[in-house]
């Protein structure tokens, strides 16, 4: 219960709040690498991606909750991610900087990867949630799959 009620306020705080929320578990490089990565796996087009249904802010909050356990392997995930950024486009600054081919191609040469199945389970489930959770934003999830309350 008292998990619930945690999610519950920090996901109305990150809608209703006039100022930038912090990352309980990841940093804001971990988050922009992260959130690049959701938005690999499920890219806005006619319709809102997990950037835009907040999949970060669900991945933060089961990072610092429920799947607490798996902190240490994003850590090594995305260091991973950026090395590999680094060693196909090694005058780029950021992973969020790439063009989206590039991200695509990034993404493509990490996909077999653990971690990579681990972003992709968080970043579904984010999406899908229920939007107390922190992802889900605006039911862009339920809206796509034509669910509703």
């Amino acid at each position: 219960m008292e998990m619930a009620w945690l999610a519950q306020k920090h996901a109305h705080q990150a809608r209703t709040s006039n100022k930038p929320l912090k990352f309980k578990a990841l940093s804001v490089e971990e988050a922009a690498v992260v959130e690049t990565i959701a938005e690999g796996i499920l890219p806005a087009d006619t319709t809102p991606g997990a950037k835009e249904a907040g999949v970060v802010w669900f991945i933060d909050l089961a990072l610092s909750s429920f799947d607490r356990a798996r902190r240490q392997a994003y850590r090594e995930g995305v260091a991973a991610f950026e090395a590999k950024r680094r060693e196909l486009f090694p005058s780029s600054l950021s992973m969020a900087a790439l063009a989206p081919a590039d991200v695509a191609r990034l993404i493509g040469a990490m996909e077999t990867t653990p971690f990579f199945e681990i972003v992709r389970e968080h970043t579904i489930t984010g999406f899908l949630a229920n939007p107390e959770y922190g992802g889900n934003r605006g039911e862009a999830g339920w809206k796509l799959i034509g669910f509703s309350l």
